[in-house]
């Protein structure tokens, strides 16, 4: 069953489990005549997994998992049933299968890579999630989603399994080049730091004429897992003639990456940056944001490697 995430907090409430929270959800649902089932769901996220609450009925394919524990948690009965209802109306909806779900062509043409930490294998593995390890040998692991097309509020994907490449004859290798295609095929953002502050806080955000560009942002043109650009050798030697330099690569996040030029005007020492990273990743960016705790550097010649 795909499911589409809404929120996430996965903090429980301090005054009630999520065992109890099921229990008086589902009695809520059933008094009220509702016909929606509330089930506690594992779900495998970047660094680890987190509890959610999965939505169901008899009539969907595709229902949502929800994180909001505490906030439920926090609701009457009655507000508790009229809240998920809403939710389900508002989400819930069949997917035609042999045309998303699993179709060769439609995967090949929309799926889309996510790029993580090799940490994350045990539980890449023990969720029968298909993966391809970063094949420059980085501490990177690449796993794959397909999102759902038409989907009437907000959007949805799902997470390709091995089992699913079995069903359809799919090869591993074969996922990953189109993957990769599609990173070539949409617009990048690739802009200087102080360039991305003034898009982030407007026009009026003063920029010295002698600014230095040392630093810039990469991320896709949705700001959503753009750290899977590391794949393309195309924007990664297209980002090196843009700094006009070799760099250095932080992965702030899954999100977006930093790229530092390589050479005297940034004044930044890589061990320095690497402590730079380890202090944000570990007081700023939430677990399930974290790419990894390496710092990078890429160059035409030798391609992208981890920095000495």
């Amino acid at each position: 069953m795909t499911e589409q995430t809404i929120s996430i907090n996965s903090e429980q409430s301090e005054h009630e489990s999520i065992d109890a929270l099921v229990e008086r959800a589902n009695r809520a649902l059933q008094e009220t005549g509702i016909n929606i089932t509330v089930a506690k769901t594992d779900v495998y996220k970047n660094n680890g997994a987190i509890q959610g609450l999965t939505l169901r009925d008899e009539d969907h394919n595709c229902c949502p998992t929800v994180y909001n524990i505490e906030e439920l948690a926090s609701m009457s009965d009655s507000d508790l049933a009229a809240h998920i209802e809403n939710m389900f109306n508002r989400t819930a909806m069949n997917i035609p299968i042999d045309e998303q779900l699993m179709d060769r062509d439609y995967i090949l043409n929309n799926v889309r890579a996510r790029v993580w930490s090799d940490s994350n294998l045990p539980g890449i593995e023990a969720n029968d999630i298909a993966y391809v390890p970063e094949p420059s040998g980085l501490d990177l692991v690449t796993t794959f989603i397909v999102p759902v097309k038409d989907f009437n509020d907000g959007t949805a994907s799902y997470t390709l399994k091995f089992k699913h490449l079995q069903t359809l004859d799919l090869g591993i290798h074969e996922v990953f080049e189109a993957a990769k295609r599609h990173i070539d095929e949409d617009e990048i953002y690739l802009k200087s730091m102080y360039e991305t502050l003034k898009d982030m806080m407007g026009e009026n955000v003063p920029i010295p004429e002698d600014a230095p560009d040392c630093m810039w942002v990469l991320t896709n043109s949705t700001k959503l897992y753009g750290a899977a650009l590391l794949l393309s050798e195309t924007v990664l030697e297209n980002a090196s003639k843009t700094l006009g330099s070799d760099y250095l690569i932080v992965g702030s996040s899954v999100h977006e990456l930093l790229l530092i030029r390589k050479d005297e005007s940034s004044g930044m020492a890589p061990d320095s940056i690497r402590q730079i990273i380890a202090d944000v990743n570990d007081t700023q960016v939430d677990p399930v944001d974290i790419l990894s705790y390496s710092l990078y550097q890429y160059s035409p010649e030798d391609g992208l490697q981890i920095a000495a």
